[in-house]
C-alpha cells in the first residue's frame, strides 16, 4: 500500500495481537510501511503522548489492550476530548523505539490524518 492510498485497509486494534495476547500478530509486522486506518478511542498519557486504543501505564500493551502511538499527530487532534471514538489514518511503523517523552512501543502511526470518510470499508 502507498502512503497516498485512497482506500486504506482498516485494522482491528485486537487484530494487532498475537492470539496468546502476549505480544504482537503476524499482520502487525505485514503491514508496517503501509498505509491503514483506525477507529479507536483517543488518549494522551500524562507525558504528553497522543494516541488511539487503550495503554497501560509505562507499556504499549498489556494482556488483551493495545495501543497505537501517533507520531506527529494533526494539530485537530488537541481539540478532541480523551476517551472519544476517532478515524485516523496513517503509515503503520512496527518495531521498539522511544519516542521524545520516552514513551516506548513497537506500533506507532506516522503522517496521520483525521479520516473523515464515512465508509469504514
Amino acid at each position: 500500500m502507498s502512503p497516498a492510498s485512497a482506500h486504506p485497509m482498516t485494522v482491528e486494534l485486537a487484530s494487532l495481537m498475537s492470539p496468546s495476547g502476549v505480544g504482537y500478530s503476524a499482520l502487525a509486522e505485514h503491514l508496517a510501511g503501509g498505509e491503514v486506518r483506525f477507529e479507536a478511542p483517543l488518549y494522551r498519557d500524562r507525558l504528553g503522548a497522543v494516541g488511539v486504543g487503550l495503554l497501560s501505564p509505562g507499556c504499549s500493551h498489556a494482556g488483551s489492550e493495545i495501543g497505537i502511538l501517533i507520531c506527529d499527530p494533526p494539530p485537530t487532534l488537541a481539540l478532541i476530548a480523551n476517551g472519544t471514538v476517532i478515524r485516523i489514518r496513517g503509515t503503520l511503523e512496527y518495531g521498539f523505539a522511544t519516542d521524545e517523552h520516552g514513551t516506548a512501543t513497537y506500533l506507532r502511526l506516522r503522517h496521520s490524518s483525521l479520516d473523515l470518510a464515512s465508509d469504514l470499508s
